[in-house]
């Protein structure tokens, strides 16, 4: 009887070790985390100053297409600053340019899931092909939120005080701040060479090398600024009429951050443990290391509502003109920019996966 028994199991023995000699094919459902890592260094840029001048006057302003960064902001407080001989004290605009000239966001660790098919190729390699969403959000830089707020409330307390004159009944000035944090994901597409370190043991460790894309989506943190001031000038009397004159318009900047899609390194280790001729547990740790392609982009357009009268021209230096007429234009008239890259780094991202797996095998 007992040698009955002995021959039952060895001869279920050997059909398990044939049948796993058989399964070539492995089906992996993958879960765990992701830590990824960057630097600071990066190239920087903002758009170059206008040559074009908003008039034939002396100390005209050159022409620009905001007042929030770059040539506009300088402008304006250059402006403001010579207001200061005229005893106005009127604060200063705050520029984005820290804001643009930086990493607008950074990516969080976050969770990651996906699937896993393997090839065994001999009981020492087998070649591996992974897929996986990982949602490691973008969240904005506490200095970029500063940097934001900053902006928007100089530019209303620059403009409250700026204009001269008697006083407008309905000058109004507002500065409005959108943002949309905590975004963005990325799919990471990989093939790997598996290299078993041991054979024939129920736990096996194992090194990995390969190579792959890590595709980033456009669903990325933004922020936008609206300024606009509104200004009535009211009319002169004789001898020398001057009718109303209605100063409105509208600055609009957007931010945002950007990336491309990178060939990816890949470098890993980890351990299977086989359960039975079906099923192995995976416990796996693999660094994507791939370019650092981020960009800081920028968006401008100016706007001003049309008026028929010749406008105003400010007594500051440079002096700064308001109007849509043939006769004035205003220093706010520059063209429209469009994703204009101010920052883009220059670094390598090594994102660490963190993962455990229930593997299938067939």
């Amino acid at each position: 009887m007992r040698a009955l028994v002995a021959l039952a199991l060895l001869t279920a023995g050997a059909t398990s070790t044939a049948l796993a000699g058989e399964q070539k094919w492995e089906l992996e459902f993958v879960g765990g985390a992701v830590f990824p890592s960057s630097g600071n260094a990066g190239d920087v840029d903002l758009p170059p100053p206008n040559s074009t001048l908003s008039g034939p006057f002396p100390s005209a302003a050159r022409i620009v297409s905001s007042w929030y960064f770059g040539d506009g902001a300088s402008q304006l407080n250059q402006a403001i600053a010579s207001q200061l001989a005229l005893f106005r004290v009127t604060p200063s605009i705050v520029p984005l340019d820290a804001v643009l000239q930086s990493r607008f966001a950074t990516r969080r660790p976050g969770p990651t899931f996906g699937l896993r098919v393997s090839r065994v190729l001999t009981p020492r390699f087998s070649a591996e092909f992974t897929f996986e969403s990982v949602s490691d959000e973008l969240a904005l830089e506490s200095s970029s939120i500063t940097g934001l707020e900053a902006s928007r409330l100089s530019f209303a307390n620059a403009w409250n005080g700026f204009f001269p004159g008697p006083a407008s009944p309905d000058q109004s000035v507002s500065s409005v701040a959108t943002v949309d944090d905590n975004r963005g994901r990325q799919l990471a597409t990989t093939g790997a060479l598996v290299i078993n370190l041991a054979t024939g043991r129920r736990l096996t460790p194992y090194a990995a090398v390969g190579a792959g894309v890590v595709a980033s989506g456009d669903e990325n943190p933004t922020a936008q600024l609206v300024g606009r001031y509104h200004y009535t000038l009211p009319p002169l009397p004789a001898p020398i009429p001057v009718p109303t004159l209605v100063v409105d318009e509208t600055d609009t900047v957007s931010v945002r951050t950007a990336f491309d899609n990178e060939f990816a390194f890949v470098i890993g280790a980890g351990v299977k443990y086989s359960m039975n001729a079906r099923f192995s547990l995976r416990l796996d740790v693999r660094d994507l290391i791939y370019g650092d392609s981020q960009r800081t982009e920028l968006d401008a357009t100016p706007s001003t509502v049309p008026n028929p009268n010749s406008g105003l021209i400010s007594g500051t230096v440079p002096r700064i003109s308001f109007g849509s007429s043939p006769l004035v234009r205003s220093t706010l008239s520059g063209g429209a920019i469009s994703s204009f890259e101010t920052f883009r780094a220059t670094g390598t991202i090594h994102q660490i996966h963190a993962t455990g797996g229930l593997i299938l095998r067939f």
